[in-house]
Parts: structure tokens; sequence; C-alpha cells
């Protein structure tokens, strides 16, 4: 009688399919056999085994790439802030990579090998966070790449930028010139053709500055085929720069005459003086 009653009410415990239940509900993937072999400590040891990268690298073989710690310092550096220049940093990274190439290395490779010692802090862990397997290629790290740091809505407020310019108070026309090729290289995919952009900056141009272009052309720019109009900006822009340097040396020395009261016969002599400067450069051109 004992022995059916023991039979019957208690309960035979199965340690296996218990440890099999647990482990399976908290997706361990090693055996219930394994785990009961093991001690706490052995099981809360970390793993020591190395995380899949989420660059992908040819198998070893002809043209490995070897990185040289002489090379590795002469990479330019990205962080991944908003006033750094994403597509300026892939452009210095590539002339870093092509000049100091050796080896039977592609320099599609070697871009691949060397693109992580160049990020730093926020850009490093990035590039750390991505998933295993996620980069293959030299072309695929730079599309994610770019579509992390050059988003759409950045790329579009450039394009805008590029369209809608226009030249700020006290601004030469060098400093205009050149800002307008900054805000032109920051987009270097912003799909303009050649002379629309220089239709932008013609439009985008102070008065005083648009009818000293003009006198400059011998009537209107679009006359003009799209070299000859660069030229004459880039003329007439590089004497304003001089014309600018002389000008800030005779002020500094002193006026007794209060700028507001000057100011529009400043910009007057001004316009007079690099219309002076340019025509007679051009006049010299012309006799050579």
């Amino acid at each position: 009688m004992e022995k059916v009653l023991r039979t019957h009410f208690i309960p035979q415990i199965n340690h296996n399919a218990i440890l099999h239940s647990f482990y399976k509900t908290h997706n361990h993937h090693l055996t219930a056999t394994t785990i009961w072999l093991k001690t706490l400590k052995q099981l809360t040891a970390p793993n020591l085994t190395q995380q899949p990268l989420c660059i992908t690298y040819d198998t070893p073989g002809n043209g490995d790439v070897s990185l040289k710690s002489g090379f590795i310092h002469h990479l330019p550096h990205f962080e991944g802030t908003s006033g750094e220049n994403p597509n300026q940093f892939l452009t210095e990274f590539h002339i870093v990579c092509s000049t100091m190439k050796q080896g039977n290395a592609t320099l599609e490779k070697l871009m691949l090998r060397a693109f992580p010692f160049a990020l730093r802090g926020p850009a490093k862990d990035w590039l750390h966070y991505l998933p295993a397997g996620t980069i293959d290629s030299w072309n695929t790290m730079k599309k994610v790449f770019l579509e992390k740091y050059f988003s759409a809505d950045r790329a579009n407020h450039l394009k805008k930028q590029i369209s809608n310019i226009l030249q700020d108070d006290g601004e030469s026309l060098y400093e205009f010139w050149e800002r307008f090729k900054k805000t032109c290289t920051m987009c270097p995919y912003h799909g303009f053709p050649e002379h629309d952009l220089i239709l932008f900056f013609i439009g985008g141009l102070r008065k005083e500055n648009s009818m000293m272009l003009t006198s400059a052309c011998g009537g209107n720019i679009q006359n003009k085929t799209i070299a000859e109009a660069h030229a004459i900006i880039e003329d007439l822009s590089g004497s304003s720069r001089q014309f600018r340097t002389k000008s800030r040396t005779v002020k500094s020395i002193g006026s007794d005459i209060a700028p507001s009261n000057v100011e529009l016969a400043n910009d007057l002599r001004e316009v007079k003086q690099l219309m002076k400067e340019f025509m007679q450069g051009k006049g010299k051109t012309q006799l050579c």
C-alpha cells in the first residue's frame, strides 16, 4: 500500500526536462547536459570570441593590404560633428590613399582597410555599431557613410543655398565668389549645370557689382561663353581682393570722416578703381 501511494502521490523530478525547458525559454543554444556540467562561474564568464566586424575583408592572398604607421598618421580625421564637411573629408581621404598607395593592392582595398583609422569619436562609434557584414566594398562604405552624414535634407538645404545665394552687405566681390564656390563644393551632387551656377552667382550680386560685371563684359554676360564668363568673374574678383587689401591698409591709418557719411562714395570709388584696373589689365593682355 505504501509503495502504491508513493508512486501515485510523490512526483518524480526530471532534471533534464526542467533544464531544457528553462534554457529554451531564455534562448540559450547550449544543451541541457552541457549547462548542467558547467559551474556558475564558468557560465557567467565573459565571451572571448571575437565579434563579427561590420566590414567584410577579402581572404588573405594576393594583393593584401599592409598599413604602416606613417600612412595612418597622414590620414584626415572625421568625427561626425555638424560643422564638418563629409564630402571634403572623402576627397582628402582619397588623395592621401592614392598618393601613398604601395604594393599590389587596389586603391579600393586600401581605402576600405584604412577607413576605420580615419574616424574619431562619434563617427568611430557609428561604424562599430553597424551590423556585421554591412560593408563589403569601398563603394558600399561611401554610400553608407554619406547616407549617415550627408542626408537628403542636408543636400536639399545646400541646393537652396546655391540657387538663392545673395551677396551680403560689406562683402566684397572676391569674398562672395569664394563663398559661392565653397558652397558648391560642399554639395558636389547638386546637379546644376555650369551655366546655371554662373547665373545663380550673377543674380545674387549687389547692384554696383552687377553693373561693374556688365561693363567688364561689354554688355550682357549671357552673350559670353561659360569659359569667358568664368574668366571675367575670376579677374574681377581678383582685382576686388587686391583693392580691398589696399583700402583696409589706408583705413587703418585713420580718418576723421564718419563712415556713415562716405559709405556710398567709397563704394563708387571702389567700383571705379576696379574697372580701371580691370580694363588696364585687359588692354595689356590684348597687346600681348
